[in-house]
């Protein structure tokens, strides 16, 4: 946001090469989501107005809204089906704000994380969010965390999705690949 620091980033930094992933052939770079996180984000789309505020109250209308769905999952050879509060396929470590996800995803490393938040009520949900805004959301008995290349959603019914903040509706089946440094991007050299 600081057009002195990009411009320092334009002249003496590097290109780094990350992963592109698609969730049945729609890309996104950051984080894909199914259950609670999209429908916060098609609350927060009918909102009439933008900003912090409107974020949070989406986030608690969804949370008294929201119950968990049947997912089945499909990765690393394995069927996982699970009732989850959500799913998240994060090939970074954050959704944004500082909100941790998947403390361990690397943009580069040829693999994803999914995140499924097993089930979620009033008396967890405050110690999850602190361990999301901590980088400990791996270190609560509500979460699994898996790394994959390949992963097909197999959810009850056609609903909404998030792709890196952005609504879709997609059907019950969803399908995430993964291209491994197919972005070029440029960025700061790191510091020493």
């Amino acid at each position: 946001m600081d057009p002195e620091a990009a411009l320092e980033v334009i002249r003496k930094g590097y290109i780094k090469r990350i992963d592109c992933c698609e969730a049945n052939g729609v890309p996104f770079f950051v984080t894909f989501g199914v259950g609670f996180d999209a429908q916060v984000t098609a609350s927060y789309d009918q909102k009439s107005f933008r900003g912090p505020l409107s974020y949070v109250l989406s986030t608690v209308d969804q949370f008294i809204k929201h119950k968990s769905s049947l997912y089945r999952l499909h990765l690393n050879g394995e069927v996982i089906e699970q009732k989850a509060f959500l799913v998240t396929c994060a090939n970074a470590d954050q959704y944004g704000n500082n909100a941790i996800i998947a403390p361990e995803a690397e943009l580069d490393d040829g693999l994803f994380d999914v995140v499924v938040i097993r089930n979620m009520s009033l008396l967890k949900a405050p110690q999850v969010a602190i361990n999301l805004f901590t980088k400990n959301i791996n270190e609560s008995a509500s979460i699994d965390i898996y790394r994959t290349d390949h992963l097909i959603i197999e959810r009850e019914n056609a609903d909404y999705a998030q792709v890196d903040g952005e609504l879709l509706e997609l059907g019950r089946r969803i399908e995430i690949t993964i291209q491994k440094q197919q972005l070029p991007i440029l960025v700061p050299l790191p510091k020493s």
